[in-house]
């Protein structure tokens, strides 16, 4: 096959990827992927209320606490650096198949932790999985979505997972008093493995088949996306679609990125450090552990009222202006929008 006719597949099956349809394909792939960003954002904070219990009955230091909760933010900065290196080397498929065995695994261990030593270890890997959960997770939005609606789905993937961090708080409220912090870690490892049976039949990122080659592959993804026709792509003025790619490649790249990392380490740095230690600072001093979690999972209500404004804005106003309005992460859990 010729460069030419290479190409000009190349172009063919992203132009269709574009401006496809969202089909039935598309909206399993979008629910799938909301309920494993569900179960991060659940899994991150869950952490959160089961270190307060800890304190509450001292079963733990604070500086123990301080571990595990750093052992698990190790673990979602590791595990996103992986997700990324296998989802280009492997496809994106493999990464996702991997991150929520891992964590429902370590989580439903963390459970039947017979000490914080053994506990810390298991929320390290548990977060592992998790990271490669957010990240693969946002690839595949990007990868599938019409480029007209991708900033609408992805605002999407991310309010569903906002609303993780008032539900695990709340779901601890009335769960640990009652019962114990491991009903919760064994609770959460459970509905992760399910989740994972349920996935396994998703299909590769098209985008990922067409960069390596496999093109016969892509096709037959496409084609369940109920694409635009071959048809429309030869009607499309491709010369100003490269040009605009070409300039939206280009143009101010380093100072967007630059900007984008800046805005995600700051708000992190913030939410995260808030919405973790603030159970385990009430009960310190000697507020109980049920109101404790239940002050925690109002204050965290702002986040996916934060993010049904941005997803409101994307595709109203724009991604540029509606940036200006709002924080680039939706209350304390990212959208990546490409």
């Amino acid at each position: 096959m010729t460069n030419f006719a290479t190409g000009s597949i190349n172009d063919e099956l992203l132009f269709r990827i574009d401006n496809s349809i969202e089909s039935r394909l598309f909206h399993k792939i979008v629910i799938l992927v909301s309920l494993g960003m569900l179960e991060a954002s659940i899994g991150v904070y869950t952490g959160s209320a089961v270190a307060s219990s800890l304190t509450a009955s001292k079963w733990s230091t604070a500086q123990e606490n301080s571990m595990l909760l750093s052992a698990n933010f190790l673990g979602l900065l590791i595990g996103s650096l992986i997700a990324g290196l296998i989802g280009d080397y492997k496809g994106r498929k493999v990464a996702y198949q991997v991150n929520l065995l891992l964590f429902g695994g370590f989580t439903v261990l963390s459970a039947f932790s017979p000490n914080m030593d053994m506990l810390i270890v298991c929320r390290f890997l548990a977060g592992i999985g998790l990271g490669s959960e957010i990240v693969t997770g946002f690839t595949f939005i990007n990868e599938f979505a019409p480029v007209a609606r991708r900033g609408r789905w992805c605002g999407l993937v991310s309010l569903v997972a906002n609303c993780g961090l008032p539900t695990s708080i709340l779901l601890s409220a009335l769960v640990i008093p009652n019962t114990s912090w491991r009903v919760v870690f064994f609770v959460v490892g459970i509905l992760a493995i399910v989740l994972w049976f349920f996935r396994k039949d998703i299909p590769e990122s098209p985008r990922w088949l067409i960069s390596k080659g496999r093109y016969e592959e892509a096709a037959l993804i496409v084609e369940q996306l109920n694409s635009a026709s071959i048809t429309n792509y030869r009607n499309n003025d491709k010369s100003k679609g490269t040009a605009l790619l070409k300039r939206d490649q280009h143009h101010n790249l380093f100072v967007m990125l630059t900007v984008g990392v800046v805005a995600a380490v700051a708000t992190n740095v913030c939410s995260y450090a808030f919405t973790t230690w603030v159970p385990t600072i009430l009960v310190s001093k000697g507020i109980s552990l049920s109101s404790s979690l239940l002050t925690s999972s109002l204050m965290m209500l702002g986040a996916p009222f934060g993010c049904l404004i941005g997803l409101l804005l994307l595709d109203r106003i724009g991604r540029k202006k509606g940036s200006a309005r709002k924080v680039t992460h939706f209350g304390s859990w990212p959208s990546m929008e490409r």
